[in-house]
Order: structure tokens, then C-alpha cells, then sequence
């Protein structure tokens, strides 16, 4: 197609053509760059701009031809026009079959598949139209949407500050999403990579610092300091909703969800840090303890429900008015101001999933299921400010390396992490280990694998624990009742 504008655009061995161009085609950024290639150059402008491109850039660059796109009252003078060719043109006439408003805002890979497609009957705009859509199954349409990710990829990572994370994490999230939607998570993976072997080093220079930061007025930094920002909130009546295990894409397909329903709710995103080693014994415990986790603490609901209810009365709020709920329909009461709930079916989803792209599957259909979509409803309904989060992601891993027996004893440990005993050698950890393995902490004697990489000689699938971003980063989500017009 552009070879074939190209054609349109010139007389044979001429190198200038001075155009009317009413459709402003010419001047698009990507067709420019297009002609580019082969040699020709678009440049736009009035009478002065055309005799200063013909005194110099002309006759000093004799390789190049050169279309200028005439604009406003236009004089083209006669030693000009002895060599230049003036004409007007429109895009539409190489794309007569189509109905042009139909394919006006099309991008130049659309363009170039429907210039190539048979036949020479007209169609109308319906049919326009279905032959437009055709072109998003194929292999080109999925290349061009992979490339203009990468492409947004590219720019929102050409400056950024990891920490500040709210400002790039949004973001960062749907382009996977948008990635994932096509079938295309794989193609991200260099990127995906390179942002977490910076976040690595990041992680081994802040996280201390991270853990022992100020609490924010906007948002907690980390999950130990979730809670006492709730405390601080003046909101009348409050809703922390914990989904174990919710990677920060998933939360945006759930927010996202929740909008399709056509609720009256407002969506505010932060990104916190979940508690290293990145599990729910560790990181939702000090969620819900409001400080550093202890080692020796049994997870389980009941306990869960104990903590919540142990710090809003070290607020001195009657009993009534706290409510902690784990799963299920939400149970409400007019006198509850400070709700608590969790759910793990999403987590569960997350172990079950063999890799990114079922895990993108099974959340598309987590959001449709309507028990969290009507706790929400609910709890907006009541007046609540929501804070949705998690406690920890999830990264998709490969195996590496299965602990021996003899290190497993009396140490913490999953695929993603070891914290050995005290009584056990680092030294000799190390040795056998090597370079497979790092420290976020150099005096702690917790080790994770690097990357995505597992203690274990077999698949693990998509799993947490380590200090990969996907693992780290996590939402922070408030949600509130918009006022309906």
C-alpha cells in the first residue's frame, strides 16, 4: 500500500510534488514514517516554508524526494513549479471499495490488510465494517497490538521512579492485561525481566527503609502500615476487603468488572508492598496486626479475626461496631463502622493455574462470579469507604533447585523462599546454592531464588513467596460511592 502511494504521489523521476491534501493523511506520524523508508520525506507548511525547503533541504539532500503538503493560501513560484508537480490528492481514491468513514481512523497494518484483501465490489458500511473485523484474528492485527504495547511499554519505563510505584504501576498492569488478553504474555517477558532485575537492586538499597517509612496521608507504603492508616481515615463507616493472592492486574480485571456492572463507585489506585517472604502466614498477618509479622504465628481465620478485633479495641471501639467476616455473603449490621473481609477463591485459582495465561482465564471468570460484586455493592450501599488489597501477587515460575531434607529443619520455607534455623550453617547453604540464590537482607538468614526460579525440581506453576515485582507490588485500591447525576 505505501509503495503504491508512493507511486500516486510522484511523476516518474521527479523528486518534489506540492500537494493539497484535505483528508491530512500525509501528515500522519506513522505514515510520514513509513515513507520514510523508502526514501521520500513529507513536510508541511505555506510559501516560505516550501522556498526554504527548495533552497536547501532540496538541493543539498539529492537522494530524497520530497512531498510538501500545502496549507492555508498557497503561491507555488514559477522556478519551483518549472521542476515541481502540484496536485491535490486523498487517500480515499487507493480505498475506493471501502466505506472511507468507516475506515478513516484505521492504523497503516489495517490499512495494508484491507488493501490486500480480494474482490472489487463496493461494500456498504456494514460490510465494510465485517471485513474490518476479520482483521483482528489474524496473525498481523496481534503483532501490531503486541508492538504499540511494547511501544507504551517503552515509554512509560523511560522515566520512572520505583519509589513512586503508584505512578507507573497502574499502568504497567494494564499493558499485561492488554498483553494477556491477546494471547501475548510471552512477548513481554524481556520486559517483564528487566524491570524486576532493577527492582531486585531497589529491594536490597530501600526495603529497610520501606518497612521503617512514615505513614503517608494518601496511601501506607507497605501492609504492616495498612491498618493504622484505616485508624487515621475520618470516614464514618470503613471496609478493608483482603483477596488473597490478587496480583495488581487482577485487580484491575475486577475493578474493571465491577465498572461493566454499572455500579455508582469511584476507583482511587495506590500500590503498597507486601511483607518479604511474600506469604499469606507472613504478609496477611501483618495486615491484620498492624505491625511486623511473628514467625510463630498459626494463619488461620479465627486468629485472623482475633487480631482485627485486638486493634480496634486498642482504639477503644466497642465490639459492635468492629466486624470481621472470612468468604461468604457479607453479614451486615447497621452498627458495624469498621469491616473486615477476606476471601481465598482467587488465591486458590492462582495455585490451580499452570501458568499466566490460564491464571488470566480463571480470573476472567472470578470477576463474573457474583459474591464479590454484591459485597461490594453492598458495602457502597451502606455508605462504606472500601480499601481493596492483598497480601501478597503472584509470578508464574519455573523450577530450579529442591531443598535438601537437611536444610528444611525447623527452617521456614516454600518454593520461593528459605529462612533457615537458627542453628544451621549459612555458610554451607551458600556453598551449595551459590549464585542461584539472594538476600534482600544480608545479616537475615532468609534466601530466595532468583527471578522466577523455585526450590524444586518440578513445575510449581504460578505461585508467591520471593521478591519478584509481580509478587511485591501490590494493590491498594479505594473505593467509593459516586453521586449519580
Amino acid at each position: 500500500m505505501i509503495q503504491t502511494l508512493a507511486e500516486r504521489l510522484f511523476r516518474p523521476g521527479g523528486r518534489l510534488s506540492v500537494v493539497e491534501n484535505p483528508d491530512r493523511f500525509l501528515l500522519r506520524d506513522d505514515v510520514r514514517l513509513a515513507l520514510s523508508y523508502l526514501g521520500i520525506k513529507v513536510h508541511n507548511g505555506q510559501s516560505l516554508d516550501l522556498r526554504l525547503l527548495w533552497e536547501f533541504d532540496y538541493h543539498d539532500e539529492t537522494s530524497l524526494r520530497y512531498v510538501f503538503v500545502k496549507e492555508g493560501d498557497f503561491q507555488v513560484l514559477p522556478d519551483i513549479a518549472a521542476e515541481a508537480e502540484e496536485f491535490s490528492f486523498s487517500i480515499q481514491t487507493i480505498f475506493r471499495r471501502y466505506k472511507w468513514k468507516v475506515i478513516r481512523h484505521c492504523s497503516l497494518p489495517q490499512l495494508e490488510w484491507l488493501y490486500n484483501q480480494p474482490g472489487r465490489v463496493p461494500l456498504d458500511e456494514p460490510q465494510t465494517a465485517s471485513i474490518l473485523h476479520e482483521y483482528d484474528g489474524t496473525e498481523e492485527a496481534i503483532m501490531e497490538k503486541i508492538e504499540q504495547i511494547e511501544a507504551e511499554w517503552h515509554q512509560l519505563f523511560a522515566k520512572f521512579d520505583f519509589n513512586r510505584p503508584r505512578d507507573w504501576m497502574p499502568d504497567a498492569s494494564r499493558l499485561l492485561v492488554r498483553a494477556l488478553k491477546i494471547g501475548q504474555w510471552d512477548s513481554m517477558g524481556y520486559q517483564v525481566q528487566t524491570l524486576n532485575n532493577l527492582f531486585q537492586i531497589h529491594l536490597q538499597e530501600h526495603y529497610a527503609a520501606v518497612i521503617g517509612s512514615a505513614i503517608p496521608s494518601r496511601a501506607p507504603r507497605i501492609v504492616t502500615q495498612v491498618l493504622p492508616f484505616v485508624a487515621r481515615q475520618r470516614d464514618e463507616k470503613v471496609a478493608l476487603v483482603v483477596v488473597d493472592g490478587m496480583n495488581y492486574w487482577q485487580a484491575l480485571m475486577f475493578c474493571d468488572a465491577l465498572k461493566s456492572e454499572g455500579l455508582p463507585a469511584a476507583f482511587h489506585y495506590d500500590c503498597i508492598y507486601s511483607w518479604l517472604p511474600s506469604v499469606t502466614e507472613l504478609s496477611r498477618q501483618a495486615i491484620f496486626r498492624g505491625d511486623r509479622p511473628r514467625p510463630d504465628y498459626p494463619q488461620n481465620p479465627h486468629n485472623e479475626e482475633r487480631l482485627w478485633k485486638a486493634f480496634w479495641e486498642s482504639k477503644h471501639l466497642p465490639d459492635f461496631q468492629h466486624h470481621y467476616q472470612n468468604c461468604g455473603l457479607l453479614e451486615l449490621n447497621p452498627s458495624h463502622t469498621r469491616v473486615a473481609y477476606v476471601t481465598q477463591t482467587l488465591d486458590e485459582k492462582m495455585h490451580a493455574s499452570d501458568d499466566a495465561r490460564y491464571l488470566y482465564a480463571n480470573t476472567a471468570l472470578w470477576v463474573k462470579e457474583p459474591e464479590m460484586t454484591e459485597n461490594i455493592a453492598a458495602l457502597l450501599a451502606e455508605g462504606f469507604t472500601i480499601y481493596l488489597t492483598t497480601d501478597h501477587g503472584n509470578v508464574e515460575t519455573v523450577p530450579w533447585k529442591a531443598l535438601r531434607q537437611s536444610d528444611k529443619v525447623n527452617a521456614q520455607y516454600d518454593y520461593r523462599y528459605i529462612t533457615l534455623a537458627p542453628e544451621a550453617h549459612r555458610d554451607l547453604f551458600e556453598r551449595d546454592y551459590g549464585e542461584g540464590v539472594l538476600q534482600i537482607d544480608a545479616d537475615s538468614r532468609t534466601y530466595y531464588p532468583i527471578d522466577n526460579k523455585t526450590f524444586s525440581n518440578t513445575r510449581t506453576h504460578v505461585t508467591h513467596g520471593g521478591t519478584h515485582w509481580l509478587e511485591v507490588l501490590i494493590p491498594f485500591i479505594t473505593i467509593t460511592k459516586k453521586e449519580q447525576a
